[in-house]
């Protein structure tokens, strides 16, 4: 018999490092929603089957099979399953003082609380570990050792520099910038989390990926509007934008005038310089 819901709770919490306090599965009712309290614990969530939307500080992601999601200290959440697909999950609750260093070398975050499972090990390990039952602590720790080198594997990291990482996904930008590339499309391409991929860029140049792909857009474009007699919406198609009251919008966002209003400034001769 397949159970719709367990959960298990560790009573002897004595591990400074990592103490389990619960762990369990749950195969949602369609639209099943479950809030989340502020707590001073982290719960991850790992997504076997299925789809749904995570909400985090009010940032929400929509989440699927082979993906987990992070609930980190003092941050209300909810979590709603999708009406057709409902996610199937199971999860584990921890603190301890290597808690926090673990999930930055994972990538994961309050502000990137997503982890791309490309490889299957961490959802693999997780399933381990709930499917241990009402374990010991011992059983317990080993397992839980073996989801955090899982989600790290920080030996394969250290072999290519943070640069190198960058330097790819730059040039992956640029080729596919019309195209509309995103964050997961850039992970993807190089086998990494997007956690892991933002960390890259917030230690190389100081701004996260979507911010570095939409400055890298709205670059491109000054430099149209410049140099050709493209129109609006042929800009907007080569920076992988469609709509071209969106790319106005984002363009003005960007640089506090529309399109339309910085081509008449470059006319006038009073439109600001493009970076070189």
């Amino acid at each position: 018999m397949v159970h719709k819901y367990v959960n298990y709770i560790n009573c002897n919490q004595t591990n400074a490092d990592f103490n389990v306090i619960q762990y369990g599965y749950r195969q949602c009712e369609p639209g099943f929603y479950e809030p989340k309290n502020a707590r001073q614990t982290y719960l991850l969530h790992y997504v076997y089957s299925g789809k749904g939307v995570f909400t985090g500080d009010d940032v929400s992601h929509e989440v699927h099979a082979g993906q987990a999601f992070l609930i980190t200290p003092d941050v209300v959440s909810i979590y709603v399953a999708d009406r057709l697909e409902p996610f199937e999950y199971r999860w584990v609750e921890f603190y301890g003082r290597k808690a926090e260093t673990m999930l930055s070398d994972s990538g994961l975050s309050a502000e990137n609380p997503i982890y791309d499972d490309e490889s299957g090990a961490l959802g693999a390990a997780l399933k381990e570990l709930v499917s241990m039952g009402n374990a010991n602590e011992y059983a317990l720790t080993s397992a839980f050792w073996h989801m955090a080198a899982s989600m790290c594997s920080l030996t394969e990291r250290a072999e290519i520099p943070l640069e190198s990482y960058f330097k790819k996904a730059v040039a992956y930008i640029q080729v596919h910038v019309s195209d509309g590339v995103n964050v997961s499309d850039i992970a993807r391409h190089l086998n990494i989390s997007r956690g892991y991929l933002t960390l890259v860029f917030n230690n190389v140049c100081g701004k996260s990926t979507k911010q570095y792909i939409i400055d890298y857009k709205i670059d491109v474009a000054r430099r149209l509007l410049q140099t050709s007699g493209m129109s609006m919406e042929e800009i907007g198609e080569s920076i992988g934008v469609t709509s071209p009251s969106h790319f106005s919008r984002l363009f003005k966002a960007e640089t506090g005038m529309t399109p339309l209003e910085f081509r008449r400034r470059l006319v006038r001769g009073s439109a600001p310089a493009l970076n070189q």
